[in-house]
């Protein structure tokens, strides 16, 4: 082979490279951003189906619930 071709081979596997990883890099941000959306989607579904498990509103004090057990932790207003 001749030194022309063994650079022209080396730039087309570089570039085969650079394009697999720009494909890569792609897809991972495509699969994050929908990620994103679909759980965005899904929180504002939950709010929006029972709001009562995020937003207590009681003698006019807005309280906000713990969910990591999903129990019901309300503010008293005792006056």
């Amino acid at each position: 082979m001749t030194q022309k071709k063994k650079v022209k081979k080396n730039k087309k596997a570089e570039n085969k490279i650079k394009l697999l990883k720009n494909k890569t890099l792609k897809a991972i941000l495509m699969l994050l951003i929908f990620s994103i959306i679909i759980y965005i989607i899904y929180t504002v579904m939950e709010l929006i189906v029972t709001p009562t498990d995020t937003f207590i509103i009681e003698n006019g004090i807005v309280s906000v619930e713990e969910t990591a057990t999903r129990s019901t932790s309300k503010r008293r207003n005792y006056s």
